[in-house]
């Protein structure tokens, strides 16, 4: 690795740590009046910014052709994405669920939360860009799909029963993807 390859997984990691910061604060500031229903799209949002943060950061670092196709279009779809979960955030839900379903949703969901941020600050990271991409960006998807099957095993008000399953959806292509490159590009 030359002296600006080094320097650029330097920075890259830097700015990823620094991103995993901001949303694990972001999460841990979610009011805890709120919904089920606005927890999980507010975190779901954190969550979709996390990504698109990481992946502008990957395409600021590197120039590999894959990896940058692949965050170009995770950065895309997840924006995409996140807009629509801000739209159903403004929108009412259709009444409250009973409180024991509000608080046992919040408490898995707060469980999965802190494990995904672990496990993605504990990632392999070796100071190669697009493979230590890979490698912090499986657990982030991993969580997404976790909380969404959380939320789909509750009576969701349906149209954030919808957005999980396109959260799922999406998380479980990206993981697929990630893991083909992962091999492809030999990390």
């Amino acid at each position: 690795m030359n002296i600006n390859q080094n320097h650029a997984a330097k920075d890259y990691l830097r700015e990823y740590h620094s991103l995993l910061d901001d949303a694990s604060y972001a999460i841990s500031r979610i009011d805890k009046g709120c919904t089920a229903r606005g927890h999980f799209l507010l975190t779901m949002i954190y969550c979709q910014r996390l990504s698109e943060g990481m992946c502008d950061s990957l395409l600021r670092y590197s120039a590999s052709g894959p990896t940058r196709d692949l965050a170009l279009r995770m950065h895309r779809e997840h924006s995409a994405l996140a807009l629509d979960m801000k739209r159903a955030l403004g929108r009412t839900s259709g009444g409250r669920r009973s409180a024991e379903w509000e608080e046992e949703y919040k408490t898995r969901a707060e469980r999965i939360f802190v494990r995904m941020l672990e496990d993605m600050r504990c990632a392999d990271v070796r100071e190669r860009i697009n493979c230590d991409f890979i490698r912090e960006m499986i657990p982030l998807r991993e969580g997404c799909i976790r909380a969404s099957q959380n939320l789909l095993s509750f009576d969701a008000p349906r149209e954030t029963a919808g957005l999980a399953a396109d959260i799922i959806s999406l998380a479980k292509r990206d993981i697929s993807d990630l893991q083909r490159l992962h091999c492809m590009i030999d990390c």
